[in-house]
């Protein structure tokens, strides 16, 4: 897993909070102003945003609350206790 954010906290901080609490390795791919504008110029981002999300199977999921709903979903806290209503 990679997740693609600028190096600061903002929309991608909690999302680096619940990767840690779920115990997933994942790459923090921190990019640059300059590195974003060449990648979003390339149309690399679905939605011309970050952050982003690409999975080992080479699936890009986009926008932050989409993401976390993703990560909640499909992992468990560290105590093993379901994240996500319904599942």
């Amino acid at each position: 897993m990679c997740l693609q954010y600028f190096d600061l906290h903002g929309r991608a901080a909690f999302i680096r909070m619940l990767l840690w609490y779920c115990n997933i390795d994942y790459e923090d791919q921190r990019l640059t102003f300059p590195e974003f504008g060449k990648n979003k110029a390339e149309e690399m981002y679905q939605w011309g945003s970050l952050p982003v999300l690409t999975l080992t199977n080479g699936t890009t999921i986009s926008q932050s609350n989409a993401v976390a709903r993703y990560i909640s979903m499909t992992h468990k806290g560290m105590d093993g206790e379901i994240l996500y209503p319904g599942n």
